[in-house]
């Protein structure tokens, strides 16, 4: 099973051309800018957490609702470091050469 996986899959495209593209390489492409993408919107969720809670002006509920948000916003930075943690273990090893950003 380790074999098929380090073997390289042959993907052509639809101009006639024969292009070879490494499999390993489209994933860590997609997984590098998911995690990118995933870690620039959980530090913008916080920012507007924050942004929030200067802007409740003392008022409970708007204070709790903007500390859920920089809660929120810690969890999914947290979620996002862990998935990027354990797609390098995987990486690791299995031995797979998927190189990420």
């Amino acid at each position: 099973m380790l074999t098929l996986l380090a073997q390289r899959v042959d993907i052509r495209s639809n101009l006639g051309s024969n292009v070879q593209f490494d499999l390993g390489v489209l994933v860590g492409r997609f997984a590098g800018v998911a995690l990118l993408a995933s870690a620039v919107a959980t530090f913008t969720y916080m920012v507007y957490g924050g942004f929030q809670w200067i802007m409740a002006q003392g008022d409970k509920g708007k204070l709790d609702a903007a500390r859920q948000m920089i809660t929120q916003g810690l969890i999914g930075l947290g979620i996002t470091a862990s998935a990027f943690a354990i797609f390098r273990i995987i990486n690791y090893f299995f031995g797979l050469g998927i190189t990420i950003l």
